[in-house]
């Protein structure tokens, strides 16, 4: 595991396909069937690096613990502590799924990153 600074918050968290469930990628599944679990705590806003798959190509996100605004940001495949950009951020109602980003590149690294920073945040991610 490695520690990476962001926006003044500490994360530790090894880099995770953003389609894996259980350490488990099915074969022949859709976008949100390889949704990942995030449980953010409080005072952190971010998530793990995780990476794009070809399962989907967009970044969806849901919160089923309460309403967020949220964004994706991406980092240099080549250097993952160089962040390229973060989009903007859009509003994620409780229980409905959101795109973040869309036509994004497979085996992109990015995190998500919550306003307030503050946490705690619980949801699914499926890009």
């Amino acid at each position: 595991m490695t520690a990476m600074a962001f926006f003044g918050a500490s994360v530790s968290a090894p880099i995770a396909e953003a389609g894996e469930v259980n350490g488990e990628v099915g074969t022949a599944a859709t976008c949100y069937g390889q949704k990942k679990k995030y449980n953010i705590s409080i005072g952190v806003g971010v998530t793990g690096l995780m990476r794009t798959t070809s399962h989907c190509n967009d970044i969806n996100i849901q919160s089923i613990n309460r309403n967020a605004l949220a964004r994706g940001c991406f980092y240099r495949k080549a250097d993952l502590q160089e962040l390229l950009y973060c989009g903007s951020l859009k509003t994620v109602q409780q229980n409905q799924w959101t795109v973040l980003a869309t036509n994004v590149q497979d085996d992109q690294p990015f995190r998500v990153q919550f306003e307030p920073l503050v946490g705690p945040y619980e949801g699914y991610i499926a890009a």
